[in-house]
């Protein structure tokens, strides 16, 4: 139908789809929720930042956590440009951590849109575009985290953004849409170094075709943009070295260390922890990236891409491929025992999947014309999308399941019960019972001191140096009282201030 064929329609249709699916991940239910589920504790850390721009200090190059480590919890890792923006929607609205999640997906979808427009470019017809650009979308691990509070699919989406403008630019020529992609990609430098390896991957290609290439027709007509070609590959290493340099020197300054700013490669790993995270890796966390038996063969539809390879006219995009696989797997090597524990590492690999299958793509479309316009080839890809959404909405699910139950859940809506005992939210905390950097700080919108960096039973002399440092309550989450030391209990445990849903409060 002719329709169909209108432009608009077809972007209307792809709209509804997400919106369709996002339904069926339940986004409406979680669009209110707090921070849960896998990571909570890297979650919260970026939803304190947001709550101490609008509770302490709307100083954008002053970020911090709630937790008071080193010099007043005052530490970074990200651009922290979307917890500054989300800041400044709190000064203006109050502070509703939907505006979180809201900003997350919002870029997340435009990034979609954006992937599909640029395979539309690459492999000129709309239906591969539209199936293979939903890819990422049926990984559990991605659609769970674009929706959450880490900057690590924002990221990837942006990335997506800056692919599109950098084909744009490639086939009309357009110097807007050179500058547009060197915007693109600086953002997701910023929000995630690792997210620019598909990127570096361009500079690679752009590199060999201008040293090995440069007498060819091909390349001749594009060298009056070398302008654009430098800025567009330069800008956004710069501007991400930079801030890498200002976030390694702010923490330091700061005398915080929490935030992973270097490699954790696999060399540096015993052996038996090597097999420990491979086993977790393969038996865990691949079922949540995406439908194990899709990954299981997209090893060997890599292998595919490159047959007959000196016929191909496709050779930048496989050239692209190859540095973009052997980027992914220094990457992974690089940050290997960081695996054991953040499921979401991967989420800057989740480009490599939809890559490897549109580039297969137009390999066939080389190889056998009629197989790659057949109705049944598409109807093949969307049956093997319709599978790996129903598993990534499964998987999806059994997470959130999994951690319906979850640790500090007693601290969630415990706020306006701690307005009434007479505990401020400028009173300063200690919450025994907490191992992280600060979820129930986070959670009950207080700031103080927790297990994180405490020495384990907790000394009194150390619960007098936070008194002396401001504290003015202890709190005792479930089992905690074990946490202290004999003298500490005698010292400490004297004026209790109430119990809220099974915590008890001290005052100090």
């Amino acid at each position: 139908m002719k329709i169909f064929q209108q432009k608009s329609v077809q972007y209307v249709l792809y709209v509804s789809v997400l919106l369709s699916l996002a339904y069926l991940y339940d986004y409406h239910k979680e669009l209110f929720m707090r921070p849960n589920s896998f990571h909570i504790w890297r979650q919260c850390d970026g939803a304190q930042i947001t709550m101490n721009y609008y509770n302490v200090s709307m100083n954008f190059l002053e970020p911090r956590l709630s937790v008071l480590m080193g010099n007043d919890g005052k530490m970074v890792s990200e651009f922290p440009i979307i917890y500054y923006l989300v800041a400044c929607l709190y000064k203006l609205f109050g502070p509703h951590e939907f505006f979180i999640r809201l900003i997350s997906v919002t870029i997340f979808f435009v990034g979609l849109f954006s992937l599909y427009k640029a395979l539309h470019l690459l492999l000129k017809d709309r239906t591969y575009a539209f199936l293979v650009s939903l890819i990422p979308f049926a990984s559990a691990v991605v659609s769970d985290y674009a929706f959450s509070f880490i900057p690590d699919v924002p990221a990837l989406s942006l990335t997506f953004v800056g692919y599109f403008y950098f084909l744009r630019f490639m086939q009309s020529k357009s110097r807007r849409s050179a500058y547009l992609a060197t915007l693109f990609f600086a953002l997701a430098g910023l929000l995630k170094v690792t997210s620019l390896i598909g990127f570096l991957a361009i500079g690679g290609v752009l590199l060999y075709y201008r040293i090995f290439m440069a007498r060819t027709v091909e390349v001749k007509e594009y060298l009056a943009f070398s302008r654009e070609f430098v800025i567009m590959m330069v800008v956004p290493v710069l501007v991400s070295a930079a801030w890498v340099f200002y976030a390694g020197y702010y923490n330091a300054a700061n005398h915080n260390t929490y935030f992973l700013m270097k490699a954790q490669p696999i060399w540096k790993a015993e052996g038996e922890y090597i097999l420990t995270i491979l086993h977790r890796f393969h038996w865990q966390w691949l079922r949540m990236y995406l439908y194990r038996d899709f990954l299981h063969t997209l090893p060997l539809l890599a292998i595919l891409c490159f047959a007959f390879f000196k016929r191909s006219s496709a050779k930048p995009v496989l050239l692209w491929l190859t540095l973009s696989m052997a980027g992914g797997v220094a990457y992974f090597l690089l940050f290997f025992t960081q695996f054991y524990h953040h499921d979401y590492y991967v989420i800057c690999l989740m480009f490599l999947p939809p890559a490897i299958v549109a580039v297969l793509l137009l390999r066939i479309q080389e190889w056998a014309p009629a197989v790659y316009q057949s109705l049944f080839s598409k109807a093949a890809l969307l049956l093997l999308l319709a599978v790996m959404f129903y598993h990534g909405i499964r998987i999806n699910r059994e997470r959130d399941a999994l951690y319906a139950t979850e640790k500090f859940n007693e601290f969630r809506y415990i706020e306006p019960a701690l307005e009434k005992l007479g505990v401020k939210k400028t009173d300063k905390v200690i919450s025994l019972g907490d191992e992280t950097t600060g979820v129930s700080l986070y959670l009950m919108n207080r700031r103080g001191w927790t297990e994180v960096m405490s020495p384990i039973p907790l000394p009194s002399k150390t619960i007098q140096q936070y008194v002396d440092a401001g504290a003015k309550y202890l709190f005792i989450y479930r089992d905690a009282d074990s946490h202290l030391e004999e003298e500490s209990r005698q010292r400490y445990l004297q004026s209790m201030v109430g119990i809220v849903n099974g915590i008890k409060i001290y005052k100090l």
